[in-house]
């Protein structure tokens, strides 16, 4: 089983979100982007992510828990395409 092949490997620590990466809480309808400096910028409105996205900007969005979310500090929100390119 998939459980008996991955414990042959030792554990280095959680995985770094990329930037660009839409992420999402398990607990939270907010969807955050990383940024270039690793950390969550919240995307304020479905308006907003529409505009920097288009259309399918609610598909590929990463679900974590929310104790792996908080491991992230927070930056400026994205309230503008201008504001995603800053990040």
């Amino acid at each position: 089983t998939i459980d008996v092949y991955l414990g042959t490997y030792e554990y280095k620590g959680d995985l770094k979100l990329a930037a660009g990466t839409r992420v999402k809480s398990d607990v939270s309808s907010k969807v955050y982007v990383v940024g270039s400096d690793y950390k969550l910028h919240w995307i304020t409105s479905e308006t907003v992510a529409d505009e920097i996205y288009g259309s399918t900007w609610n598909q590929g969005i990463i679900e974590v828990t929310s104790t792996y979310l908080w491991k992230y500090a927070t930056g400026d929100d994205v309230s503008s395409t201008d504001d995603v390119r800053s990040i």
